[in-house]
């Protein structure tokens, strides 16, 4: 369900409320659509369709974001963990590859050479995309974290 998945180390002292509170906020201004999780209390997030540019949230489908402390008895939060979903990205990749059988059978190719096409594709695109994602939605949270 998820395709990314991480955390993020709080470094400055911020409580459960005020960091749900400031990112809650922060993706909301982004255009998302933002809901507390009635289990643990988790933010959830959908983000708005069609993202141009440098957004951080560009390519996620939706999220949840956990806040984890160091012990029962600390106030302040230790961690941010976060999973993301790129349905959209994994959508886009088939149709791609799609088009890319459709040129290949119709020019007359071997199928070898569409296949090899496809495997760098998916492997390349994917990693690069993920990598991406991952380090982007990253520096949105510690950004959002030292906010003060």
């Amino acid at each position: 369900m998820y395709d990314i998945s991480g955390r993020v180390l709080v470094k400055n002292n911020i409580t459960k409320a005020v960091l749900r509170e400031r990112l809650i906020e922060t993706l909301q201004s982004l255009g998302a659509e933002v809901r507390l999780s009635d289990e643990d209390g988790a933010v959830e997030f959908k983000p708005a369709p069609r993202h141009r540019g440098k957004h951080p949230l560009k390519n996620i489908s939706f999220g949840r974001i956990t806040l984890a402390m160091k012990d029962t008895t600390s106030l302040y939060i230790a961690e941010v963990n976060f999973q993301l979903s790129l349905t959209q990205m994994r959508l886009s990749l088939a149709v791609i590859t799609l088009g890319l059988w459709g040129y290949s059978l119709l020019r007359g190719y071997d199928l070898v050479i569409p296949l090899a096409f496809t495997i760098l594709a998916w492997f390349f695109a994917y990693l690069l995309t993920l990598l991406t994602i991952q380090a982007r939605f990253r520096l949105f949270i510690e950004t959002t974290t030292l906010a003060s």
